[in-house]
């Protein structure tokens, strides 16, 4: 087992941008792989024999001693003929795949597999209930009586939807689904019902607080809108939000980990709310989720705890 780490990202990935940028600063040997631009890389397997190759800088599997699964992207290509892209696209995520099961000596941040079980927001729901969190009341239906007798039985209630979160329409633009409230007039519509989507109770919000744990250590940190209420924080700039350090009770840093311990994560980052009334409510898990940007608002590192983790476990895996 080697002691270079290997990060799988893309470009535009300005988390692994800065966490390489400390790695260099650490002297501490990495390879990145930005699978969007696989012009001058090579992912090569000769006779049982893997090498990762950047731009002619020849790594082979046995020197990796852990890899940080970031955020890997399909490269961009036009197609005139969609049936062509599709076949292109998919052509380069077996590929992608196929590759990362022939590291399994490695120490994941996090392991593909688990994170496909880990993003799914109803079984993430029902492993926070068992762990003795609590979760806002939750309907999935797609019939409309069943929505509105839920939304009579909750007052008011939002809908999310399970994974597509930001779009991308002809023109070029982004079109964010998150979480919304809904109107009587999208109860008695059909727009509502068209697709699924999870439906809650629309709790009345204080703040809502994200918590990044790195190995089994927690970091916690409180966002409020400076001014007025919207359903979603995604939909904030970032300086109409007030950033704060958290502290957590030992009770609910045991729970927290005994999630990540039912997905076997080494990483993850998980969304509360606490109500206007003190009540703290788990929200959802992003086993892959952002959080630099909370560094740079409070100062708190989180970097070097996170290539400590890479690097510690890596060493014993």
């Amino acid at each position: 087992m080697g002691n270079k780490i290997l990060v799988i990202t893309n470009t535009e990935d300005a988390h692994a941008d800065y966490i390489s940028e400390r790695l260099d600063k650490r002297s501490i040997g990495f390879v990145r792989l930005d699978t969007d631009q696989m012009h001058g890389s090579d992912i090569c397997f000769k006779e049982s024999q893997y090498t990762v190759s950047i731009h002619g800088n020849e790594t082979g599997k046995d020197e990796f001693c852990s890899v940080w699964f970031r955020r890997p992207a399909v490269p961009e290509k036009k197609f005139k003929d969609k049936a062509v892209r599709e076949y292109f696209e998919k052509e380069y995520l077996d590929y992608f795949e196929n590759f990362y099961l022939l590291l399994p000596s490695a120490f994941w941040v996090s392991p593909p597999s688990l994170l496909a079980q880990a993003r799914l927001k109803l079984h993430q729901l029902i492993v926070a209930q068992d762990a003795g969190l609590r979760i806002p009341r939750t309907l999935v239906s797609l019939e409309k009586e069943k929505v509105k007798e839920f939304a009579s039985e909750c007052g008011s209630i939002v809908s999310k939807p399970f994974c597509v979160q930001i779009l991308t329409d002809s023109g070029g633009s982004d079109l964010a689904f998150g979480t919304r409230s809904v109107g009587r007039d999208d109860l008695e519509g059909r727009s509502l019902y068209l697709c699924p989507s999870i439906f809650q109770e629309k709790i009345p919000i204080d703040y809502e607080m994200r918590v990044v744990v790195i190995g089994r250590k927690l970091f916690a940190f409180g966002i409020k809108a400076k001014t007025g209420q919207k359903d979603d924080m995604k939909q904030y700039e970032l300086d109409e939000l007030e950033h704060f350090v958290c502290s957590l009770d030992p009770s609910l840093e045991r729970k927290v980990c005994a999630i990540l311990d039912r997905f076997q994560l080494p990483f993850s980052s998980m969304d509360f709310v606490i109500s206007k009334t003190g009540e703290m409510y788990f929200l959802e898990m992003n086993p892959n989720g952002q959080w630099l940007w909370l560094e740079m608002v409070t100062g708190v590192n989180m970097s070097d705890c996170f290539i400590d983790l890479l690097v510690s476990h890596g060493a014993s895996a």
